[in-house]
């Protein structure tokens, strides 16, 4: 899940809970579940709306005391205090053991790349040329993090196909050429075809433009 998404996350009590007030539960992503619904119930909601910064391999809450009652109560059907403590994180019971949520606020950045040539071959002790006439085939990309991306996910090139994606090393193959139009070349941080993480963050725009000097040409 990235910025923006609402997860509902849910507390089961073992009996019918009356709740005034706005409980709320503390996120090992740094951002907090605020109650919504299910007072006169066994099993409460608790909402999380993912907040850019926000980050976590495996959501879970951060401790056996993150459900705070934040001014509010938490009551059963006699008006005793419920029993907050939650189950260790990660163990039977727990929302990590329960669920298996990664959020991922961070956009995918180039690490390097590198451009595919073609498979002709030149003797270069038989000739004085100083330039391969080999073609450009493609471009391969290795990103921060595995992305998902199409063939129209790189402008300045007209792609005929891409693999890998779903990793984090993508290759682009296109009709071989001569030059690499470095100026123009750019993998595209928007549009439809934007190449994404696989939370859907968009690639970072700082590290979109191919040039030269990181092609090795």
């Amino acid at each position: 899940y990235k910025a923006g998404a609402v997860i509902p996350v849910l507390i089961k009590f073992r009996a019918p809970v009356t709740v005034t007030g706005s409980p709320h539960l503390a996120l090992n992503s740094g951002g907090t579940a605020g109650y919504t619904s299910g007072s006169g119930t066994n099993t409460l909601t608790f909402t999380y709306t993912v907040a850019s910064g926000q980050n976590s391999s495996h959501l879970d809450y951060t401790s056996t005391v993150a459900l705070s009652l934040n001014g509010g109560t938490i009551n059963d059907a006699s008006s005793n205090p419920a029993i907050l403590t939650l189950p260790v994180p990660g163990a039977a019971g727990s929302l990590g053991a329960n669920k298996s949520i990664v959020i991922d606020t961070v956009a995918p950045t180039v690490v390097s790349y590198s451009v595919l040539f073609g498979s002709s071959s030149f003797n270069m002790a038989l000739s004085t040329r100083n330039r391969l006439p080999w073609q450009i085939t493609g471009i391969q990309v290795v990103f921060s993090e595995p992305v998902n991306a199409t063939a129209a996910g790189v402008s300045g090139l007209s792609a005929t196909g891409v693999s890998a994606s779903g990793t984090s090393t993508v290759t682009w193959t296109f009709s071989p050429i001569s030059i690499l139009p470095s100026t123009l070349t750019k993998i595209l941080g928007t549009t439809a075809y934007a190449v994404t993480d696989l939370a859907g963050n968009p690639l970072d725009r700082k590290s979109t433009r191919l040039n030269s000097s990181h092609l090795g040409i």
